[in-house]
């Protein structure tokens, strides 16, 4: 019942945005040589990363194809001129697809192979590839996989097919309502049309919980829904699209809202409780705080996932520990060095190159070089060093930074490849000191030739910014 349901969202939030407001004669083909050659140049490094895995025997080399189809299928969308809010729809679609007749898609490390290849795709398409730059697109089907990993990964099996139910029902309540909601938004200064919107949120939850599900042991999950719609519907209200109003009391108040969203969801209904939460912020607009605060929570439950898996300690992360608090440092270090780098670095090409690599590399070497706890704890301030800035931003630049929100997609690429990389823990903690620094110095003569290769072939190029597809 809740399929039919999903099937039913997904054709009605597609099509009606779709015919009504004529994207259909929009659509075009754009076989741009320069757009193929620069996410090739993307992709390609991370399928190399994978292949190696598989030489070394590491579980998440066999998920290579995973990872070129989470990439290539939104990447083939985009260049058909769809916007992003539809785009979104056919990749959830999809990835539903994969994880009903692939039953291995939506565990690991299939289903992380997944996520990097979505993830790697945007930040390729929003710092390179395009001009414009938003969130929209790979924010649904990263809740249904995170979701979906989690749910398989710490639940019995008896509990499968209602949990994800509820999960893949709260999607399809949210995509209708993003349909039902667009003519009654404007003229709303009481807010009592997004209360009453909010409540049908809630409500259509509480149907489908009791009829399809027939769980009503999960009924207060509606609750849950019906606040998080209103709180999306608030950071709409906040954010300020003015760049001569930074509003630096509604970007505080927008990450004490998210605090407190995260701990009564995780106090109440555990990681689970975030997942649930995160598709409510999908009703807010592209460059609201709501999306944000969705990005935030998946990444938070996937951290979760990763804790769960590999520290050892029963109460969690351990920062008081050498490496552990020293890896606080580096995990708010790298969200801010990306984000001066993306107010700052023209060049697009060198701003991608260092934003992939601090995203997929750092893990990789933490895994190795420490071990899981420490990684933990780089993952943790990185998760919230990244909410931070993306919200501060504007206040703290004095300006609105184009792509600036791509700093969240920070922390989730360090948790993905981290999952990812879960091998090289054990080969870290069984090798020896010399073993390793022969390894470091490895590593840092392969990143001297490869940073020269690069400088070499920008140069050669111009030092003009790329512009691939601009408007």
């Amino acid at each position: 019942g809740v399929l039919v349901l999903f099937a039913v969202a997904a054709v009605v939030s597609f099509a009606f945005p779709f015919f009504k407001e004529g994207i259909y004669k929009q659509l075009t083909w754009r076989p741009d040589r320069a757009a193929f050659g620069g996410f090739a140049a993307v992709i390609l490094p991370f399928l190399i990363l994978l292949g190696a895995g598989q030489v070394l025997k590491i579980g998440a080399g066999d998920s290579l194809c995973y990872l070129a189809v989470g990439a290539a299928v939104p990447f083939v969308l985009t260049r058909l001129s769809i916007p992003a809010r539809l785009i979104g729809v056919l990749v959830l679609a999809v990835m539903v697809l994969l994880s009903w007749f692939f039953k291995d898609a939506g565990a690991a490390p299939a289903c992380f192979a997944l996520l990097a290849g979505l993830t790697v795709w945007k930040s390729a398409e929003n710092l390179l590839l395009k001009a414009e730059s938003n969130l929209e697109d790979i924010l649904p089907a990263s809740i249904w996989l995170v979701g979906l990993n989690w749910i398989r990964t710490v639940l019995p099996q008896a509990h499968y097919e209602s949990r994800e139910g509820l999960l893949l029902g709260t999607l399809a309540v949210v995509m209708l309502l993003r349909v039902l909601q667009t003519p009654l938004l404007p003229n709303d200064k009481l807010y009592i049309k997004r209360f009453m919107l909010a409540a049908t949120g809630g409500l259509g939850l509480l149907i489908v919980i009791t009829k399809l599900l027939v769980a009503p042991q999960l009924s207060s999950m509606a609750v849950l829904v019906g606040a998080g719609i209103f709180v999306a519907y608030l950071f709409d209200a906040m954010h300020s699209s003015d760049e001569r109003s930074y509003g630096p009391m509604e970007a505080i108040s927008a990450l004490v809202i998210v605090g407190i969203m995260t701990l009564v969801a995780s106090r109440l209904f555990g990681n689970y409780g975030l997942l649930i939460l995160a598709p409510t912020m999908l009703v807010g607009r592209t460059s609201s705080y709501a999306h944000a605060a969705a990005l935030f929570l998946v990444t938070r439950a996937l951290l979760q996932g990763y804790v769960y898996n590999f520290v050892p300690n029963v109460t969690g992360i351990n920062i008081m520990h050498a490496y552990t608090a020293a890896a606080l440092f580096a995990g708010f270090l790298i969200p801010a060095v990306i984000s001066v780098s993306i107010r700052d670095l023209t060049d697009r090409r060198w701003l991608i190159t260092i934003f992939l690599a601090a995203s997929a590399l750092t893990p990789l070497f933490s895994n190795f070089f420490l071990h899981e706890e420490p990684t933990g704890s780089l993952l943790v301030s990185a998760t919230v060093a990244a909410l931070v800035f993306v919200t501060l931003g504007p206040v703290l630049y004095r300006q609105l930074v184009p792509g600036h929100e791509n700093v969240l997609l920070v922390p989730t690429q360090m948790t993905t490849f981290a999952l990812l990389s879960s091998g090289l823990i054990g080969l870290g903690n069984e090798g020896t000191g010399e073993a390793k620094i022969k390894i470091l110095l490895y590593c840092a003569a392969v990143v001297l030739v490869i940073s020269m290769l690069l400088y070499w072939l920008f140069a050669r190029s111009g030092r003009k910014p790329v512009e691939v597809s601009g408007n």
